[in-house]
């Protein structure tokens, strides 16, 4: 039995190495980076929409504003930073590739940074990107850079859960309609389809795994 087990190891160990290998430390960080990008670029560009003064404002950061704005981080804030980064993580789990995973989590938890220009006290919303609008531009911007229609799965099904997990409302036409909110019926619609698009994802990659285990799919 021991013996089994062992070789049913060294041949999931077979399947997922060059896989791990193949999908490079450094792609999965471009990944991130354009998200970065593509999340201040919107914020700013909203914050500009909504009120054009407040454009200079963001760029007058001072150490003491950016002080101020990390005390208002309350508890519950970073709690909701664990969950999406749990949700992320098992989101991403279905997937069954490394760099998703890690992808996964990065948007998960970091599309929060759009909270930045409410903290810094401007009369804007909290969640100012987390919109639809957002969410269809950089799916675009990832078709154009990457090509890859998995990494455009594996977004926006990050995005859908976390902003289905969101508690408060959601400006999911920010910038242009801060109105209506996110209603409560999409909410598990949301849910329904990330985990859908990322098991569209893993199920070539299951299948694979599945051969080697000698099982049918």
């Amino acid at each position: 039995m021991l013996l089994k087990l062992r070789q049913v190891g060294k041949k999931l160990y077979s399947v997922h190495l060059p896989s791990f290998v193949n999908m490079k430390f450094k792609e999965v960080l471009s990944w991130c980076f354009l998200f970065l990008v593509l999340l201040l670029g919107f914020t700013a560009v909203s914050v500009a929409y909504l009120k054009p003064s407040y454009l200079l404002d963001l760029l007058e950061i001072s150490p003491d504003r950016v002080s101020s704005a990390i005390s208002k981080i309350s508890p519950p804030m970073r709690l909701d930073s664990v969950k999406h980064g749990i949700f992320g993580f098992l989101l991403g789990l279905l997937t069954l590739e490394p760099g998703y995973v890690l992808f996964s989590v990065f948007t998960s938890v970091l599309i929060d940074l759009d909270h930045a220009p409410f903290l810094l006290g401007l009369s804007v919303p909290a969640r100012i990107s987390h919109s639809l609008i957002f969410l269809s531009l950089a799916d675009i911007g990832y078709l154009l850079f990457f090509r890859k229609k998995e990494l455009v799965f594996v977004f926006t099904s990050s995005f859908l859960l976390h902003m289905a997990l969101d508690k408060l409302n959601i400006p999911f036409l920010s910038p242009f309609m801060l109105s209506p909110q996110l209603p409560h019926w999409l909410r598990p619609i949301f849910v329904l389809l990330s985990f859908s698009l990322n098991l569209l994802v893993g199920r070539s990659r299951l299948r694979e795994v599945m051969r080697v285990l000698h099982f049918r799919v």
